[in-house]
């Protein structure tokens, strides 16, 4: 069941309003919490507190206030979500409503399936499992996968499940189990050009008009906030950005450039560089990490983002390297999990007309010329590994080895051990 909530308000400024919540749900499934829609009047600054009690008993939830909270109840009972807003004057609001927590009457979902952003047709995938719990028994058992697009329905059971999407447009995941059912919508884009790839689809945007030449893939907004995605994720151990601003066409307040992990959201930082005639400063989630003499808005010169895996690093080419501190939804930083990141940029405050080019993401370069896919893949070991000297019978660590490839999907790594002699 779904309802809303109206703010309870504690003085006649400071306010909060909640979204829909869930008033019923049933034991070991994933529940989401009422986000904050808008809050305001406040003196100061804000911070925002969730928490949920069970006979006065605090139950674990997680998440963070942008991307929203969740919790898995594993007992039955009345749970009672409290949801403070205060300020530095010390105001405060407090939303509260109860979910009431039933037994099973079918399998239960406690997780959330690891799907990409985007599917590329033609193109293999694997589509990871999901674990229900069955309701009969407690037992954890692999759901079926159902999978449809434009090009028909199919049912997959066991694991893992591989499959190759044929059809644009959407492509609609479903994970069934003993009554239970979960789905995603996933867009399936086709790259497919007259002489090869169109490295212009690689790109899914909002407000923005693309196109292609020998500078790099091109995107150009008017008078209206505009963001493209690269579809694909990206190995993050090299991780290059190398884009160029059109002067002529600069009038915009700034760029920002986020990377996000591609199985952990949560996990983002974002770029920002504003528009300044006499130089460059990048922030790193609102705060200034660097500047350079010299303005990317108006010297029609490349301009370069590097992250550095090893060192939890950017670099722009020009002084220092910046230490990123903490991740953009907060906690400290300590990388991607995942190793792979998608890359969405955005033009923001646009009042005429924006445009620039994206021309290299790690070492693919991409222009009018990016007809077929030639970049060989990015391989990277997840270990160092120094002068090992063993005797027989011990045991010795092998490392796993990561591969990510720009443009294509079909890149796999294999690891193997061989005797020398």
């Amino acid at each position: 069941t779904i309802n809303a909530v109206n703010p309870e308000e504690y003085n006649s400024e400071l306010f909060a309003v909640l979204g829909d919540y869930l008033e019923s749900a049933e034991v070991n499934n994933l529940v989401y919490l009422a986000k904050v829609q808008s809050m305001g009047g406040q003196k100061g600054n804000l911070t925002v507190e969730y928490s949920v009690t069970l006979n006065d008993e605090k139950v674990d939830i997680q998440g963070n206030v942008l991307d929203g909270y969740s919790f898995v109840p594993t007992k039955i009972g009345e749970h009672q979500v409290e949801i403070a807003v205060r300020d530095t004057n010390g105001d405060e609001v407090v939303n509260s409503y109860v979910i009431s927590v039933k037994a099973n009457t079918k399998d239960a979902i406690a997780n959330e399936a690891s799907l990409p952003k985007y599917f590329v047709a033609g193109e293999s995938y694997y589509l990871p499992s999901l674990v229900a719990i069955d309701k009969e028994t407690g037992n954890e058992v692999d759901a079926t996968i159902k999978y449809e697009d434009g090009a028909g329905e199919h049912n997959y059971t066991g694991v893992p499940v591989s499959f190759i999407p044929n059809s644009d447009g959407n492509a609609v995941i479903t994970y069934i189990s003993g009554g239970n059912e979960k789905s995603y919508v996933v867009p399936v884009i086709s790259v497919k050009g007259l002489y090869g790839i169109d490295i212009t689809e690689y790109f899914q945007g909002e407000n923005i008009t693309k196109s292609v030449d020998v500078t790099g893939v091109k995107f150009d907004a008017f008078k209206q906030d505009s963001s493209v995605t690269f579809i694909k994720k990206v190995s993050d151990y090299s991780f290059l950005l190398r884009m160029k601003i059109d002067d002529q066409k600069a009038e915009f307040e700034k760029i920002n450039i986020w990377l996000e992990d591609s199985v952990n959201k949560s996990q983002r930082v974002l770029f920002t560089i504003n528009k300044s005639r006499n130089d460059t400063r990048v922030m790193i989630n609102g705060k200034e990490s660097s500047s350079f003499l010299s303005s990317v808005f108006f010297n029609q010169k490349y301009f370069n983002l590097e992250y550095k895996a090893k060192s939890n690093k950017i670099s722009t080419g020009v002084g220092e390297d910046s230490l990123i501190e903490e991740y953009y939804t907060g906690g400290k930083f300590n990388g991607f999990e995942s190793h792979c990141v998608y890359v969405t940029v955005e033009m923001c405050g646009v009042v005429g007309q924006g445009s620039m080019w994206i021309s290299q993401i790690n070492t693919q370069k991409m222009s009018i010329n990016t007809s077929n896919e030639t970049i060989k893949p990015e391989l990277n070991v997840n270990g160092v590994y120094d002068d090992i000297v063993v005797s027989p019978g011990e045991t010795i660590t092998v490392y796993s080895a990561h591969v990510v490839d720009v443009l294509s999907e079909i890149a796999a790594s294999y690891v193997s051990v061989t005797k020398d002699g």
